[in-house]
């Protein structure tokens, strides 16, 4: 599992979270850093749970990688405020 999220607080609960429930988890502090955990874990990387805001450029950027080179995989977007527009029409689409 890959969790990704810029608030590196919130990224030490979630990981801790899983991590106690017996998931393998591995951790990114931003958009670029999970594109690249993705593409270098692959098979071990099953699901993500990403924040939509995080850095640079939010979600997108993660969500376009997900679905050219991996588009099975279950992601789950999280966020503390409301969904960017753009996102959630991405989203839909997917």
């Amino acid at each position: 599992m890959l969790i990704a999220d810029d608030e590196s607080q919130l990224l030490r609960v979630l990981v801790r979270a899983f991590e106690k429930h017996g998931y393998s988890v591995v951790a990114a502090t931003d958009g670029k850093l999970a594109i690249d955990l993705l593409r270098r874990a692959d098979a071990a990387i099953d699901a993500i749970v990403l924040d939509a805001a995080i850095g640079p450029g939010g979600a997108g950027g993660v969500l376009e990688v997900v679905a050219a080179e991996r588009p099975a995989l279950a992601v789950v977007v999280t966020s503390g405020d409301q969904l960017p527009s753009p996102l959630r029409c991405q989203l839909r689409a997917q």
